[in-house]
């Protein structure tokens, strides 16, 4: 089944005290992102009702998918580059007007995942590369959620003050990857677009609407 699924995305890991068990936990995580990314690439329509699923901290962000470092294993490569040609499946497939207000809650729902940076930052990839693919009429009705999006990590970063510690980092990673998901908002809307965008951002003073 699609929960199914979804729950093997994350599968737990245990890679210095379980290597065999570590290993086949990696082949389960490429089997059911393969699947999906199966069903996203040819019947992406299908893909629609398990949006908010799919883009859940536990899911396609999760760092289980997404692992970095300098020892990665092969399992680790291939399944996060797996991860990432489903993260651009996504934004190639599914209509902005569908995946990036799913994409901004989704924003909301990993910043509150406990030390979600790596998650929020996997989704912001998803809505940049959904603005990338789309034109300037298919983005007007989804500028707001792409906004909002990037206001929340703007909002987040503000309430962390130590950027020397690894987490500190990875925060400020993400507060770079906010910062990009906007330009691109910027560079694809016209001038008439842009103004409404930019009055927003004038009277933003750290409190975001809802949406």
């Amino acid at each position: 089944t699609t929960n199914s699924t979804l729950m093997l995305m994350n599968e737990k890991e245990e890679k210095a005290t379980e290597p065999n068990m570590y290993q086949s936990a990696k082949l389960l995580q490429l089997s059911a992102v393969r699947t999906v990314l199966s069903v996203v690439e040819n019947l992406p329509q299908f893909a629609l009702p398990y949006l908010s699923q799919l883009l859940s901290p536990s899911a396609l962000p999760s760092r289980a998918l997404r692992r970095g470092g300098d020892e990665l294993s092969e399992d680790d490569l291939h399944v996060a580059r797996m991860a990432e040609r489903l993260d651009g499946a996504l934004a190639a497939g599914i209509p902005a007007r569908q995946l990036i207000p799913a994409a901004s809650r989704a924003v909301a729902d990993c910043l509150k995942f406990p030390d979600g940076a790596v998650e929020t930052r996997a989704v912001l990839g998803i809505v940049k590369a959904s603005v990338t693919k789309s034109t300037r009429a298919e983005l007007s009705p989804v500028v707001g959620k792409v906004l909002n999006a990037a206001i929340r990590v703007f909002d987040h970063h503000d309430h962390f003050d130590d950027e020397s510690s690894d987490d500190g980092r990875r925060r400020l990673d993400l507060l770079s990857a906010s910062n990009e998901t906007l330009l691109a908002l910027v560079m694809k809307l016209s001038e008439s677009q842009l103004r409404p965008l930019y009055a927003r951002l004038r009277e933003w003073r750290g409190e975001l609407a809802g949406e």
